[in-house]
């Protein structure tokens, strides 16, 4: 196997969007925490549209946070799945919804990336131009 080296830029734009997918994951997290107490038994003399309304997004949140968290570990951190968690047999992760957040953050570098030997190239030739 060959290790693929990459330039200052394309490192660092790995590191910028590993950065903004770390903070959405922990937005994510924020609105988990903020929303719990809401579950607690004095607020259940609500109507069954408010509790829709406060715990729909809970159950939503906690889903999207956990499977975003395996592909970030996965994804960038390179952890194999046993590592990260250990779940009930009737409790197992979609691998879907996993492979989905991979790809979308692997065409998310991809095309940052690209863009950057795009800039690079440019930059060539017009040093070849100037040379000339």
């Amino acid at each position: 196997m060959t290790e693929i080296t990459y330039t200052k830029d394309q490192r660092k734009v790995f590191k910028e969007l590993k950065m903004k997918i770390k903070a959405e994951l922990n937005n994510l997290v924020m609105s988990i925490r903020l929303g719990k107490p809401l579950r607690k038994p004095c607020v259940y003399n609500i109507s069954i549209e408010e509790h829709k309304i406060m715990f729909g997004g809970l159950d939503h949140n906690r889903v999207t946070y956990r499977h975003a968290h395996i592909a970030y570990c996965m994804f960038f951190n390179r952890t194999p799945y046993a590592m990260i968690e250990h779940p009930r047999k009737n409790n197992k992760p979609s691998s879907y919804m996993i492979e989905d957040y991979q790809k979308n953050w692997e065409n998310q570098l991809n095309d940052a990336i690209s863009m950057i030997a795009a800039v690079e190239s440019e930059e060539d030739e017009e040093a070849i131009v100037e040379a000339a």
